[in-house]
């Protein structure tokens, strides 16, 4: 009979039966994952893989929301955004954080980093989740109570410097609004229809994205445009309330557009600070 395997022994055989168990997947799909980038490295870090019966860091924090979930009613339900900020976006940080936990590249970029450097070899699990916090966070960070705007419009709400460039960009609001309703009425299954900022001709536009990628993932195929503010198309974001009608939706989400942190996010954009668009207030 062989002696009791010590206590690094066993860790190692774990160590050594997960990267197994890994492999064994990534072979299962028919390829194994792509490389990335060298500060993307997808390779196992076993400094950050937790001890036995610890949990994995939270390299990525969820902050809380800096607003009732009620606030916006009656446009977009309490109900909904309770289960789209506490669900759907909280299961992104946890798989997110997944990740991070075995991969110490992963675990030492900021957001804000990771996004634009997202292209075709980028792991799954981390361009849908970090791209699915990313879009969440500035999506409720440019929602506000309908009972702060000064009209039943919410036309009137738009900073001189954003109304402005929409101005300047589509012609006028209305023009822009019905680009933007198009653009979302024209994704295809699940996505997001963004107002961007194009660094290098100072000018906005409007386009869509699929799934939970974002405009500033130049080398996924996107313009590499700066998002100020965009509309979930995903049904989990107007489903309870809407249900397949997605033209009601859209109408009602420019109720509670945040038109002053819009243009928040547009001197952000113009000073290339993509750290602000989704960084919260401390409660």
């Amino acid at each position: 009979m062989m002696g009791k395997i010590s206590g690094s022994a066993a860790l190692a055989m774990r160590i050594l039966a997960f990267a197994a168990l890994v492999a064994s997947a990534a072979s299962s799909q028919g390829r194994a994952l792509q490389a990335m980038p060298p500060m993307m490295s997808m390779a196992p870090m076993m400094s950050m893989a937790p001890a036995p019966g610890m949990m994995a860091p939270m390299t990525f924090m969820q902050p809380a929301l800096p607003y009732p979930y009620a606030a916006t009613e009656p446009f977009i339900d309490a109900r909904t955004n309770t289960i789209h900020f506490t669900k759907h976006l909280a299961t992104y940080y946890t798989n997110l954080n997944t990740a991070a936990s075995t991969n110490s590249s992963l675990a030492m970029m900021k957001l804000d980093a990771l996004i634009p450097a997202l292209n075709m070899g980028t792991p799954k699990v981390i361009r849908n989740n970090a791209g699915g916090i990313f879009n969440h966070l500035i999506f409720f960070k440019t929602l506000m109570m309908p009972t702060a705007m000064s009209n039943s419009t919410n036309n009137t709400m738009l900073p001189e410097d954003i109304a402005k460039a929409i101005d300047a960009s589509f012609g006028n609001f209305t023009a822009f609004s019905k680009n933007m309703t198009d653009t979302a009425l024209g994704v295809f299954g699940s996505g997001w229809a963004w107002l961007t900022y194009n660094p290098k001709t100072k000018a906005l536009a409007v386009e869509p994205t699929a799934n939970q990628d974002n405009p500033l993932s130049s080398s996924l195929g996107y313009s590499g445009n700066t998002p100020l503010v965009g509309i979930d198309v995903w049904e989990h974001a107007y489903y309870l309330k809407h249900q397949n009608v997605r033209a009601a939706y859209i109408k009602d989400w420019f109720m509670v557009v945040n038109w002053p942190q819009v243009s928040a996010n547009y001197k952000a954009a113009m000073g290339g600070d993509l750290n602000s668009l989704i960084t919260y207030a401390s409660a």
